[in-house]
C-alpha cells in the first residue's frame, strides 16, 4: 500500500519527505486504529507523493472503514473530504461538506481575459480597486475573481481602452469559499493606494527605527565605551537621518524593480556588500584606484561613515558636514521619486 518494499534496506533518515510520511501513516496502521488522526501530512511533499498519500487515506476510508481526521492548509486537497470545518483564529468559522462552501460563493466568481496589449499583474491590481472585488488571483495568464456577496461584476467589456477582454463566469471551488468567508485579500497594491502611497507607507517604519537603533548605539558609544562625542546633537540627527532617508530610497528602488521576495532579499546582499567595502570603513577610499573612488561618490555609506567621523572626532556642527549631506540629499531626490515610477512601470 505504501510502496516502501524496495526501500526496507534504507534507514528512515535517509527516506525522502514524502516516503518519511507515508512510513509515519504504515506506523499508524501497525494496530488498525478506528479514527486517524493525520496534522498536515502532505507539507513538504512532493506533489507524486502528495497524490499517493491521499490515495492511501482514501483507500483506508473506502476499504477499511477508518475514520480520518486531517488538518491541511492545501486549499485544493479540501475538496477530497467528505466534511470540511474551516478554523479562523481557533474558532469553527463554518462547516459542512464541500459542496456547501461551493454554494455559498456560486455566481460570484469570473474569470477575467486580459486585453491584448495589458499585462495580466496590472488587471489583477485594477481587479482589486473594486470594493465589490474580495480577492484576485492569477491563473494561466488570466485573473479569477471572487466578488462580495450580492455584488455585479464591475467590469465593461465594451469600454474605451478597456483591460478586459473578456469575463466568463466560473465554477467555484474551496478555495473561492475560504477567501470569501476570511475576507483575506492577496492584493499586489493595497486598494485605492497609489505606488508612491505604498512606498511611502514602506519608508517611514524603516527610518524612523533606523534612526531611533543608531543614537541608541551613538549613546551606547559614548556612555559605555567613553567615545569621545565633540560635536552637535543636531549635526548627528540630521547626518543620520538623511542617511537614512538615502538608504531606504535605494531599498525602494530595488525593491521596484525586483518580483520576488527572494529577489529583493539577492538584491540587498548584493548592494549591501559593496556598499560597506567602498564605505572607508575598513579601508581608506584615497587607497583605492582613481575610477573606484568614482563609484563610491554614488554610495550613501561613505557619506555617513565619513560625517560621523568628523562629528564624534573633530567636533564638526551642521555647517561642517555639509558637504557630506548634500550627497545624501541628492540621492534621496533620484532614488525616492524613481522607486515609485519603476513600480508603477512593473506593474503595466
Amino acid at each position: 500500500m505504501s510502496g516502501l518494499a524496495p526501500f526496507t534496506a534504507r534507514l528512515a533518515g535517509k527516506l525522502s519527505g514524502g516516503m518519511k510520511q507515508k512510513l509515519g501513516l504504515a506506523c499508524c496502521l501497525v494496530k488498525s486504529p478506528q479514527l486517524l488522526l493525520l496534522d498536515e501530512p502532505t507539507v513538504g511533499v512532493d506533489p507524486v507523493s502528495r497524490r499517493e498519500l491521499w490515495a492511501i487515506v482514501q483507500q483506508l476510508v473506502r476499504e477499511d472503514g477508518i475514520g480520518v481526521l486531517l488538518a491541511t492548509a492545501y486549499l485544493d486537497e479540501v475538496d477530497l473530504c467528505h466534511e470540511v470545518y474551516m478554523l479562523e483564529k481557533g474558532q469553527v468559522r463554518e462547516a459542512g461538506p464541500p459542496e456547501h462552501f461551493h454554494r455559498l460563493v456560486q455566481g460570484r466568481v469570473f474569470v477575467l481575459q486580459p486585453a491584448a496589449h495589458v499585462n495580466p499583474r496590472l488587471l489583477q491590481s485594477a481587479a482589486l480597486t473594486h470594493q465589490s472585488v474580495l480577492d484576485a488571483t492569477i491563473r494561466s495568464g488570466k485573473v479569477r475573481c471572487v466578488l462580495a456577496e450580492g455584488a455585479l461584476h464591475p467590469w465593461e467589456e465594451k469600454e474605451p481602452g478597456k483591460l478586459v477582454a473578456q469575463v466568463e463566469a466560473a465554477t467555484p471551488n474551496f478555495e473561492d469559499a475560504f477567501m470569501a468567508l476570511s475576507q483575506h485579500q492577496h492584493a499586489v497594491l493595497p486598494k485605492g493606494r497609489r505606488p508612491w502611497e505604498i512606498l511611502v507607507g514602506k519608508a517611514i517604519p524603516g527610518i524612523a527605527f533606523g534612526l531611533i537603533d543608531r543614537l541608541l548605539l551613538s549613546l551606547a558609544a559614548v556612555y559605555w565605551f567613553g567615545l569621545p562625542f565633540r560635536g552637535t546633537f543636531l549635526a548627528l540627527l540630521l547626518a543620520l537621518l538623511l542617511f537614512f532617508i538615502s538608504i531606504v530610497g535605494v531599498g525602494l528602488l530595488i525593491s521596484s524593480l525586483c518580483m520576488t521576495m527572494q529577489q529583493g532579499l539577492l538584491g540587498a546582499f548584493i548592494f549591501i556588500m559593496p556598499s560597506v567595502i567602498l564605505s572607508g570603513f575598513a579601508t581608506p577610499i584615497a587607497n583605492m584606484p582613481i575610477w573606484l573612488q568614482y563609484v563610491t561618490l554614488a554610495n550613501p555609506l561613505r557619506y555617513a561613515v565619513d560625517a560621523l567621523r568628523i562629528i564624534f572626532l573633530q567636533g564638526a556642527d551642521m555647517g561642517g558636514t555639509w558637504h557630506l549631506l548634500w550627497p545624501l540629499i541628492l540621492i534621496s531626490l533620484i532614488t525616492l521619486p524613481l522607486a515609485p515610477w519603476m513600480f508603477r512601470l512593473r506593474s503595466e
